[in-house]
């Protein structure tokens, strides 16, 4: 996964174990929603941070809830008061297809 910006072009995002991850949406602050795939391909919702100059300065995995087998972020709200809302989705165990939302603190 990739972001762009004007002063410092193309960037790469990370994952959590450098085995991949995907971009999805991102908000005015900089915070971009998807997933990274770990090692065991198990993918999880991730929130990055990228800063003005377009570095990226954090990487967050989601919490899988129990039971689920793969989740994935796809859209970000602006934070308010301190609280962000991340909207996606869980995969069960079962291969059940599930809509969710984490909130942030």
């Amino acid at each position: 996964a990739f972001v762009w910006s004007a002063a410092a072009g193309m960037r790469e995002l990370g994952s959590s174990d450098g085995c991949g991850a995907s971009a999805e949406g991102i908000n005015n602050a900089g915070q971009i929603v998807g997933m990274s795939t770990d090692k065991r391909g198990i993918r999880r919702a991730a929130i990055w941070t990228v800063d003005p100059s377009g570095t990226v300065t954090s990487l967050r995995q989601l919490d899988l809830p129990t039971g689920s087998r793969s989740a994935g972020g796809m859209g970000v709200s602006q934070s308010s008061g301190g609280v962000l809302q991340v909207a996606g989705y869980v995969i069960s165990g079962s291969g059940r297809l599930a809509a969710t939302l984490w909130t942030l603190r």
